[in-house]
């Protein structure tokens, strides 16, 4: 069935072609999303947050993937009418760690 495996956070994933294809979106938005800058983002133009809708019993990596896709840019998105743009200060985390931590409490 051509799954792909994927390493991530030292696990591995079996993903199935259409989570690989999700996962290679994700990438993408990531990549485009750093060159972005955030003032200027239209609220109009942002996901409403309270839209995205996360499986908890899916495992970490696709709970990611889905997100990221939905989203569209995880550092900046919208609550209702409001502009939230996500950064990260603690330096003692990761970024991918800080990121984890706010995905579990979606």
């Amino acid at each position: 069935m051509g799954y792909r495996i994927i390493e991530y956070e030292g696990e591995k994933y079996k993903l199935t072609p259409k989570w690989y294809k999700q996962y290679l979106s994700a990438l993408e938005l990531m990549r485009k999303v750093k060159e972005t800058n955030t003032d200027k983002i239209d609220i109009s133009e942002l996901v409403d947050i309270r839209e995205v809708k996360i499986d908890r019993s899916k495992p970490q990596l696709i709970r990611i993937i889905s997100y990221i896709n939905q989203v569209k840019n995880p550092y900046c998105f919208r609550v209702g009418n409001s502009k939230v743009r996500v950064s990260y200060a603690n330096k003692d985390k990761s970024l991918n760690d800080s990121f984890v931590a706010m995905l579990e409490n979606l």
